[in-house]
């Protein structure tokens, strides 16, 4: 008997199939369906809940060390409630809108 030579395929990349959604999903959409006890609790409303921090509009010319000083804070706090990073020495404009701590 011959032998047959043998071909070779031609060889292909692998094929990446899609992972399967993950079983985590699953369970969040059925928790959001029965919400947990502490999440089931309501919200205290905003008139019976203390707010730590209150708006302020700026009616006059007055540097940023100067509104601190009004404000009871200084101006490290007021540039972290605000996302800013001013100097004591920076001019603030009129109507321009800070948010400070909300004093008791």
């Amino acid at each position: 008997m011959a032998a047959t030579p043998k071909t070779e395929e031609p060889k292909t990349a692998p094929q990446e199939t899609p992972a399967p959604a993950p079983a985590e999903s699953k369970a969040s959409e059925a928790m959001a369906n029965h919400p947990s006890p502490a999440s089931a609790e309501p919200a205290p409303s905003p008139s019976t809940a203390e707010p730590t921090i209150q708006p302020v509009m700026i009616n006059g010319e007055m540097t940023y060390g100067e509104f601190a000083s009004q404000h009871g804070t200084d101006i490290d706090r007021l540039n972290d409630l605000n996302g800013l990073d001013l100097t004591s020495a920076t001019v603030l404009a009129r109507g321009s809108e800070l948010y400070v701590p909300a004093q008791p």
